[in-house]
């Protein structure tokens, strides 16, 4: 077979076989960031407890800056700035 006669490792590169059997020089450096990323994932789960998680969706995360951007108009006018459906023609 190929990949007997092929080192399994050239510099930072790694011989792997992809799930369709083709093999493919690959940096190790994803790898990497995925065992930071579960690391840190198990850290955070360490220190925040086993309590409820919320994950916030781009539709949240646009509210929550609507929501900010009210909050900061107020603070800077004294008054919510209208909505549009709100000003008289």
């Amino acid at each position: 077979m190929l990949s007997e006669s092929i080192p399994s490792r050239i510099g930072d590169l790694v011989l792997e076989t992809l799930p369709n059997g083709e093999l493919a020089w690959l940096r190790r450096e994803l790898d990497s960031a995925i065992a930071d990323a579960d690391q840190l994932d198990q850290e955070l789960a360490r220190t925040l407890g086993d309590g409820p998680r919320y994950w916030l969706t781009d539709l949240g995360r646009r509210a929550l800056d609507e929501a900010a951007r009210a909050q900061a108009v107020e603070a800077l006018f004294g008054r919510p700035w209208p909505k549009l459906s709100e000003v008289p023609a």
